[in-house]
């Protein structure tokens, strides 16, 4: 008789995502815990203070602006939480054993440095591939 133990098989996709919404969403906590303690506002009502940038504004990097309002701010969390579903999605779909909770969420946490690097590297692969493939074409005519 086989037993069906989930860890073992690796979990569903939806499931994994959810993991990975989880992991990108607690990236978003330490934004609002700042924004709260040092502001004592949410984070789309802290505004920048242009002739005092530098009081208490430790959670601003130069040039970084806050949130105007709460739409854009809650449109933001949602993109990176799509995002952070979406990569632990395919990772669940194309690796199932391998897509077990502390991996997606992992993933989901980590997924605005997979997506850089990513693309960071895809164009310099992609071009060294079609070169290699153009000469592999000409050394056969």
């Amino acid at each position: 008789m086989i037993v069906d133990i989930p860890t073992m098989r690796g979990m569903k996709w939806l499931k994994a995502a959810a993991f990975g919404a989880l992991g990108g969403l607690s990236l978003e906590v330490p934004g609002i815990v700042a924004a709260f303690r040092w502001h004592g506002v949410p984070p789309w009502k802290v505004t920048p203070a242009p002739d005092r940038p530098s009081i208490r504004r430790p959670d601003l990097r130069p040039g970084e602006l806050p949130a105007p309002g709460p739409l854009p701010y809650t449109m933001a969390v949602g993109f990176s939480t799509l995002l952070s579903a979406t990569l632990a999605g395919v990772l669940a779909a194309s690796y199932g054993p391998a897509a077990v909770p502390i991996a997606s969420y992992t993933v989901g946490l980590a997924a605005f440095g997979i997506v850089r690097k990513l693309a960071d590297s895809a164009p310099p692969i992609v071009a060294t591939a079609v070169i290699r493939s153009l000469k592999a074409g000409l050394a056969t005519r």
